[in-house]
């Protein structure tokens, strides 16, 4: 094809005979070349190097991320002083709860009658740690929280511990009756209860408002929607609510047996439960630290940038 396209060409310019001579020329004119170029790249300019806002900027992130980290270090050591003392508090002998004065890190002791039929119901909430076995993996249930008459119709509030689900019936939960048949144990009679007092709870940020009514399914432990809910006055109106470890009855002793629930942690698990944990503070000291090191590392490089 291109053969004939010269051939062509040739026989238009010029009436000449074709000879070696005179092809070449007109080849040359009818087609054109590439041709190679060259260039040398020119050199890219030197960075800047980094401000004196920007190294500010930097250096200022560098002292905030190593600043954290020193502060979850300080934290580690002030919880593992504060597990230190709650064990110790536990190791004691209880307390009578009169004698007391609101210490969440030592066992108080009380004698009296549960009044079974105010119970109200906190939850869902997990079950204690260490006490699922056999039930499927993080079960919901409820705290049972119910007033325990100590004397002279003075009551406390006890945490008597935790139930699963299915176990509470929703008449019960709505109030259409006092207490169905329990699937617990639940002492009857005059007990010795020792127990470790319980941190009040505060509302979250997102939890509803308790209406009251005859509802005795709670959300959290709210004393007002406590006393609405069980008409039963606390006194004094300051007492903590006392989470359950042990309980002394004949009642109980017979029963113990057959029915485990409701679920209660030990002093001990009491005394080594933390929000946060001392093993989680370092985690977090180790990021802050790590984040530090690599913001010094990458101001140096943008200060030290274009000056070499």
């Amino acid at each position: 094809m291109i053969r004939s396209s010269v051939s062509y060409a040739i026989k238009r310019s010029s009436p000449q005979p074709m000879t070696q001579r005179n092809i070449i020329p007109l080849v040359c004119r009818n087609f054109s070349f590439p041709i190679a170029t060259y260039s040398t790249p020119s050199s890219a300019p030197p960075s800047a190097p980094l401000s004196v806002a920007g190294t500010a900027f930097f250096s200022s992130l560098c002292a905030l991320t190593f600043g954290l980290g020193a502060w979850q270090t300080k934290r580690y050591f002030e919880k593992i002083d504060l597990l230190a003392k709650m064990a110790e508090g536990i190791s004691l002998p209880p307390v009578s709860f009169r004698e007391d004065e609101g210490s969440t890190h030592r066992r108080v002791r009380a004698t009296g009658k549960f009044r079974h039929n105010d119970s109200v119901y906190v939850g869902p909430r997990r079950a204690p740690a260490g006490k699922t076995q056999g039930m499927s993996v993080s079960p919901l249930g409820y705290y049972i929280v119910c007033p325990l008459e100590i004397s002279d119709s003075r009551e406390i509030l006890v945490n008597r511990g935790w139930v699963p689900v299915g176990m509470v019936p929703r008449e019960v939960l709505d109030g259409a009756v006092a207490n169905a048949q329990s699937n617990w144990n639940e002492p009857e009679g005059v007990v010795n209860v020792i127990g470790v007092v319980a941190k009040d709870e505060v509302k979250g940020k997102f939890s509803p408002k308790h209406q009251g009514g005859t509802s005795r399914h709670l959300l959290w432990m709210d004393r007002n929607a406590i006393e609405s809910a069980t008409k039963v006055r606390i006194f004094p109106s300051s007492s903590p609510i006392l989470l359950l470890t042990e309980t002394q009855s004949p009642t109980e002793d017979a029963v113990v047996g057959m029915n485990t629930y409701p679920l209660r942690p030990t002093a001990d698990e009491i005394a080594l439960n933390v929000a946060v944990s001392p093993e989680t503070h370092v985690g977090y000291a180790a990021t802050w630290f790590g984040l530090s090191g690599a913001g010094v590392l990458m101001t140096r490089k943008l200060i030290l940038r274009g000056r070499a």
